[in-house]
Formats: structure tokens, sequence, C-alpha cells
């Protein structure tokens, strides 16, 4: 929630403490790369969607996270395989706006040379 309102930095600390308390909680390790993300810290992003992938390999924050903050890092083959994998595993419940910016970025990644 305070990520959506603007307030990554505080959502950031929050969920660096949950972990700490739950370090087997998937959801909270993705929230947490999605704080990373929001502010602009990729490769922080990318450790925490790791570990909730570990966690969860189907969770579908941690593949859509996992390949955008790769996509940002230019790192086409690691984007690309958890984007493919979020989309093989997304459903209908998935929302639309999601699915296609995944999409969008394979494709994007699909045009670089």
């Amino acid at each position: 929630m305070y990520i959506d309102y603007g307030h990554a930095n505080v959502a950031m600390v929050i969920l660096q403490t949950g972990t700490q308390v739950n370090e087997t909680d998937a959801r909270m390790w993705a929230g947490l790369g999605r704080a990373y993300h929001s502010l602009n810290q990729p490769k922080e992003a990318i450790d925490a969607y790791t570990k909730a992938k570990a966690i969860d390999p189907d969770l579908l924050d941690a593949l859509h996270g996992l390949g955008m903050a790769y996509a940002d890092l230019r790192q086409r083959s690691e984007a690309k395989e958890n984007l493919e994998l979020f989309l093989q595993k997304a459903g209908g419940e998935t929302p639309e706006h999601v699915v296609k910016a995944a999409r969008d970025t394979m494709a994007r990644m699909d045009d670089v040379i």
C-alpha cells in the first residue's frame, strides 16, 4: 500500500524488518523487491525477488518483478526467462495491464540486437 501511494522508502523499511522476522514469506520478499524496484534499485530488487521465487516458484509477483528488474539492467535472457514463466502461469485474475507490460517488455527486448 505504501508503494502505491508513493512511499516506497517506508515500505522498504517495513518489509526489510518483516523479512528478518519471517524469512520464509515469499510475498514479503516480493513486496521488498517491488519497493526496491520503485526506488530504482534493480539489483537489490532482483535479490529480493529471487528469494521470493526460491520460496514460491509460482509466485506471479516475483516472476513479473524479476523479469522487469532484469530488463531494466538489460539482462535479456534472464528477463525473458522470468517473463515467459510469468505469462505461462498468469491466469484470468491477473490484471491485463500487468500482462501487457510483460508482453511489451519482451517485444522490446526482441527488437534489440
